[in-house]
């Protein structure tokens, strides 16, 4: 399950001009889309609460062939990419579903 509870404009799909997760978002809406072979539930979610996410995750724990998850990180980088990664989003040349992990650990040491 793709869950989508923030971030999203008019006109934003996944996959590219499939489902429209903003809609889906702001109505509370589940979709299932084909994406790279797989079959995904997109739901969305919004104006959510701590304890909002706190059940979800209650409710994955108790049933967890109920809510069968994907690895959420698409992408890490060290922070030295970030800013060339970060234009590239921008400019609309990438597109990272999922999350995107900056790793700072990596990120080149500069002193004044």
């Amino acid at each position: 399950m793709l869950l989508v509870y923030g971030g999203t404009r008019k006109g934003d799909t996944f996959p590219p001009g499939r489902a429209d997760v903003d809609t889906i978002r702001r109505r509370e809406l589940i979709e299932a889309v084909e994406h790279r072979g797989k079959r995904l539930s997109v739901a969305g979610a919004y104006g959510c609460h701590r304890e909002d996410y706190e059940e979800g995750f209650r409710l994955r724990a108790a049933h967890p062939e109920a809510f069968p998850l994907e690895k959420p990180t698409s992408r890490r980088f060290g922070l030295d990419d970030f800013p060339r990664q970060v234009m590239d989003l921008a400019a609309e040349l990438v597109d990272f579903p999922g999350k995107v992990v900056i790793d700072l650990a990596s990120a080149t040491s500069r002193r004044p």
